[in-house]
């Protein structure tokens, strides 16, 4: 396989990261890839911690890169939380975990399958796992004349009543916004709004926006109606513990004594 020899300028650039290497938790041992991002003075990386803890090599427009890395032992937050959730000490990726819930949030549009599913595997007169742990916001369909749309809503209603859930966020009067002050508006806000967005907890949303609610040092995720079905009857779920997508992003300056880092994980 044919290799390049390294132009001295960016020789000197490549130098200065391997710097910023040695003096984090990362040991290594790398050469780096002349590509065109470096033309525009920016190397991008991304690994998974698997990936950093073994040996890889590969080529990149004809030039070949070797690496080795070591990881302390440890574990992100992510890990942390999802190990607490399921009495666990330690967690590694891919693992299959059954995990307590802290706070389960369904609305208008999943909430009906969901009630559904709960009604379908537990009984029709069934009771929550917890009925303070759930939280019912009717927003996506709650200002339209549409019947079908209004049954959605309704079946919520009926639910909240016959469950006694305690955070049922309820419109009464469409004529008039203020006076419906138990209304929280869109359910991601509402969540932060009323409290329930807590550090360290499991949080599980019939809506694909619910990781918004990560934001606030929390594991949060959606989820569909079965697994919310099942949460809604036992306050747990098999969740698999995700990898970590460790990014580096240098940019640099030839001028500089470091380049400027920026770690993300995710």
């Amino acid at each position: 396989m044919a290799t390049t020899s390294i132009p001295p300028i960016h020789s000197s650039l490549i130098k200065k990261v391997q710097s910023f290497f040695d003096s984090s938790q990362i040991q290594h041992n790398l050469h780096l890839p002349i590509s065109k991002c470096l033309q525009k003075n920016l190397i991008f990386w991304s690994f998974t911690l698997s990936e950093m803890q073994s040996n890889f090599e590969f080529e990149e427009e004809n030039r070949l890169i070797h690496g080795v890395f070591t990881v302390k032992t440890a574990m992100t937050v992510t890990e942390k939380i999802l190990a607490r959730a399921s009495e666990r000490s330690h967690l590694v990726p891919g693992e299959n975990v059954w995990v307590n819930v802290d706070l389960l949030m369904t609305h208008d549009v999943g909430g009906p399958g969901t009630i559904g599913v709960f009604e379908r595997e537990f009984g029709e007169n069934a009771k929550v796992w917890d009925s303070e742990k759930i939280v019912i916001i009717p927003d996506h369909y709650i200002f339209t004349s549409d019947e079908c749309a209004n049954r959605n809503v309704d079946i919520l209603r009926d639910f909240a009543v016959e469950q006694n859930i305690k955070y049922f966020y309820d419109i009464k009067d469409r004529s008039n916004f203020k006076a419906n002050p138990d209304y929280k508006g869109v359910c991601h806000i509402a969540l932060a709004q009323e409290g329930h967005c807590r550090p360290g907890e499991v949080l599980l949303g019939t809506d694909s926006h619910t990781c918004n609610a990560g934001a606030f040092g929390q594991f949060a995720t959606g989820i569909g109606h079965t697994d919310a079905g099942f949460v809604m009857g036992t306050g747990m779920l098999l969740l698999k513990q995700p990898s970590v997508l460790m990014m580096f992003i240098f940019k640099i300056d030839a001028n500089s004594e470091s380049p400027c880092r920026i770690t993300c994980f995710s």
